[in-house]
């Protein structure tokens, strides 16, 4: 459930709540599952989903669920990392998605692109990394049943409209890890991160759009002497050209699983 603490109808629209600043209460997981030994677990209902275009969406206050039948087991290994050294790590990775409408054309008719990059250098528990990426100018990609999985993707924007470039630097560290002898905090991880879009085109109006900047800053604790609480703390910081305001999200989001059995 998703109740209202502080919600003037003024600030609708958050996706946190329902339509006019409602409360939001539905039944979240009710599944059954069969395994066959370790390679196959069959699950079915309602049920969360976590894989590529359809995934929880855990930005909001109650993650999506689906209901269906899920399939998935271990066939290997298909990955292939290498670190350099016991402290030192290097990572490239690549990826295309082509999107089209199919069938029925529920969300009207879709016909884009965009592909993307990443480089990651890490040292012991601190990691740098950049990314780029470029959609199709004929739209901009949709994601309705998740988060979108590219890259370049921030708390307020994906970086995925129509005709749209981007790139983003970064920076992660991890709290608990050996980067330096001490202060350390196990189970607290921080991410700065800054993405810049442009060639941006208004595909109603084609016209063309002002460069959007955002910088994130990501604090995650899961403390080990209480297993299953987490605390999340996200901040952006949000800028449009032509306009030279910057918008603020702030938002804390704490999570505690209680085991039942």
């Amino acid at each position: 459930m998703s109740q209202p603490a502080y919600a003037p109808d003024s600030r609708d629209g958050t996706g946190l709540l329902g339509p006019g600043q409602t409360s939001i209460t539905v039944p979240g997981q009710a599944w059954a599952q069969l395994r066959y030994k370790d390679y196959v677990l069959l699950t079915g209902h309602r049920q969360l989903v976590n894989q590529g275009w359809v995934n929880p969406q855990d930005n909001r206050m109650i993650p999506n669920t689906f209901e269906g039948v899920t399939v998935t087991g271990d066939v290997g290994p298909v990955e292939y990392r290498r670190a350099l050294s016991d402290d030192w790590r290097l990572r490239f990775d690549v990826q295309l998605f082509d999107l089209q409408s199919v069938g029925s054309q529920l969300l009207g008719p879709i016909s884009t692109w965009n592909v993307g990059a990443r480089a990651e250098v890490g040292w012991r528990g601190l990691a740098f990394f950049a990314m780029v990426s470029a959609t199709g100018a004929d739209a901009g990609i949709r994601s309705p049943y998740g988060a979108f999985p590219g890259y370049i993707s921030l708390i307020a924007a994906d970086f995925n409209l129509a005709n749209e470039k981007a790139w983003e630097i970064g920076a992660s560290y991890d709290g608990g890890g050996t980067t330096v002898p001490a202060p350390r905090v196990p189970g607290l991880w921080t991410t700065f991160l800054y993405a810049e879009g442009f060639s941006i085109k208004a595909q109603a109006q084609n016209v063309p759009v002002g460069k959007s900047r955002e910088a994130d800053l990501f604090t995650i604790y899961r403390p080990p002497t209480l297993p299953g609480f987490q605390f999340r703390f996200l901040a952006s910081m949000i800028q449009q050209e032509p306009q030279s305001r910057l918008f603020y999200d702030f938002r804390i989001i704490m999570d505690y699983e209680l085991p039942l059995f």
